[in-house]
């Protein structure tokens, strides 16, 4: 997945979450985002499949 695109948290305690994809690590099979709701622009990293792009 491409930075900048926007996905979703599918699942685990953020599941709902919107933001877009900050950083991608494919060694480790993680993404980077950066939430569209925390106005001081919050970073969380999560597992691929945790996450879908949203059209």
């Amino acid at each position: 997945m491409p930075t900048g695109k926007k996905i979703r948290v599918i699942s685990g305690p953020l599941a709902g979450l919107e933001g877009n994809i900050y950083k991608v690590n494919k060694k480790r099979k993680r993404i980077t985002i950066m939430s569209s709701l925390s106005p001081d622009g919050k970073h969380f990293d999560l597992f691929y499949e945790n996450v879908e792009p949203v059209e």
